[in-house]
């Protein structure tokens, strides 16, 4: 089965550390994981939940 990989492309809204994770979850084939992380780095009240509640809906996108 072929698919086409995506190319991380950096974020100037997060830090240099976010990029760097971003880049190897995507270098890593885990796209969805990276996507979900990213939406939870962006949204403001995401900090509100339990991390387990955090963590499962990264891993879930995935």
């Amino acid at each position: 089965m072929a698919y086409r990989l995506k190319d991380y492309l950096y974020n100037d809204k997060l830090t240099k550390e976010q990029n760097i994770l971003m880049d190897r979850l995507y270098k890593l084939r885990m796209s969805g994981m990276a996507e979900a992380f990213e939406n939870q780095l962006l949204e403001p009240n995401t900090g509100l939940e339990p991390f387990e509640v955090r963590f499962a809906a990264i891993v879930n996108q995935e």
